[in-house]
């Protein structure tokens, strides 16, 4: 009786991530920066500043789920990996746009 449970557990945790995946595929984030001459960012986007634009949309991610290598300094449209459990990754689109 006891694996059952797990293997359920496993089944559960594996529709939740599918779900998730659902969610991710259309999930869309703009974050506005300021900029200065010839649209230079000041500062860059980090993946805290990716994570509260999740929370904004209500969409409960682990901040260190969010896979960004090194902060973005560019505007324009981002990808970036979101890891999920069972070594599963979704990418969401970030717009980097000028405030």
């Amino acid at each position: 009786q006891r694996q059952m449970c797990i293997r359920d557990r496993a089944d559960s945790d594996l529709k939740a991530n599918e779900e998730i995946v659902k969610l991710l595929k259309k999930v869309e984030i703009s974050i506005e920066v300021e900029t200065g001459d010839e649209e230079k960012m000041f500062g860059s986007v980090t993946n805290l500043d990716i994570h509260k634009a999740l929370t904004e949309k209500d969409i409960d991610i682990d901040r260190q789920s969010i896979l960004l290598d090194k902060p973005i300094k560019t505007l324009g449209v981002h990808s970036v990996p979101i890891k999920l459990s069972h070594g599963k990754q979704q990418e969401i689109k970030v717009y980097v746009i000028q405030a």
